[in-house]
């Protein structure tokens, strides 16, 4: 019985990653371990959780973790969590109150010898300046199926994914291209007929269609209108959007200090991805193709589960 009991813990801490260390010794004295200095001591989230909050109640906050032997704080300033309501008063983020909050924090960590960090893409980037042209971004499409052989008249519908506003217009769609495909299964690169110029605007089209039966597929994309406490992600798949949120968010407020004040901003990081997939965007098809070496439009039908 004692040897399966040994057994057991052996193998625990084999699967918890404790094996002795046969040729390697640790540089850590038992004095240090009893007794390490700063670099050993934790870092921790400073969750702000958009409550209003003054330079005294932050300096208390960073005073007592000081006491309490911690090293390096995180600033997450995402609001509440999932269900939960905003409070009447909050602090707007990256307004010039919270700006100098922020810049009050960083000053402190200097004074007290904690490191500083900023998590700014937590859940995917959200911020209330984040137009529906500059969110995350997804591909959408409608098809209609037609008689060839004769000019083709219609009207094409946008895809059901589409928001629309109250006025019955999209709150923000863009067309990519209007395909035609032969109804088969199967179909070439070459029997993939790009007809966007045969269509308005507005959606109407006004096509000769070849003999045969036609699948029309109006491609296009729109927001995906994620949110996180009621603001949009942003469009990831962009540099200039993301760009300019770090800039609004903490980038243009370290560029305003000297280089003094914030040597102790160490970490900007993100803490975690729950934004779901972003599919297209207004430069997606270029950036395709430079790094690719094809034009993607043609094979869109695929996203439709056509074979080509």
């Amino acid at each position: 019985m004692k040897e399966h009991i040994v057994f057991i813990i052996v193998s625990i801490l084999g699967l918890l990653g404790f094996y002795p260390l046969q040729s390697q010794t640790s540089s850590l004295s038992k004095e240090s371990f009893f007794s390490p200095d700063s670099t050993y001591y934790p870092g921790v989230w400073w969750w702000w959780l958009r409550c209003p909050t003054t330079k005294e109640a932050i300096t208390l906050d960073l005073e007592e973790m000081k006491a309490k032997k911690i090293h390096s704080v995180q600033l997450l300033d995402f609001g509440t969590g999932g269900g939960q309501k905003r409070m009447p008063e909050y602090l707007e983020l990256a307004s010039p109150e919270w700006n100098e909050l922020v810049r009050h924090s960083i000053l402190e960590c200097k004074r007290l010898g904690l490191e500083f960090g900023v998590c700014i893409a937590t859940s995917g980037c959200a911020a209330p300046w984040v137009k529906p042209e500059d969110s995350q971004q997804k591909l959408v499409y409608s098809m209609v199926k037609v008689q060839g052989g004769k000019s083709v008249k219609l009207e094409m519908p946008y895809s059901a994914d589409v928001k629309m506003n109250a006025k019955g217009v999209p709150v923000y769609y863009k067309d990519i291209s209007l395909l035609a495909v032969p109804d088969n299964e199967g179909i070439s690169r070459s029997e993939v007929i790009d007809i966007s110029n045969y269509m308005t605007d507005k959606g109407f089209v006004n096509w000769d269609a070849p003999v045969g039966n036609w699948k029309i597929f109006r491609f296009g994309f729109t927001p995906t209108f994620r949110t996180m406490n009621e603001f949009k992600y942003l469009d990831h798949l962009r540099t200039d959007i993301f760009d300019a949120y770090y800039q609004k968010y903490i980038g243009r407020l370290l560029s305003s200090m000297s280089t003094e004040e914030r040597a102790v901003v160490k970490y900007i990081v993100s803490d975690s991805w729950e934004a779901g997939v972003a599919g297209w965007n207004q430069k997606f098809a270029k950036e395709f193709v430079k790094r690719r070496g094809y034009d993607p439009i043609p094979y869109l039908p695929v996203f439709a589960n056509e074979i080509i």
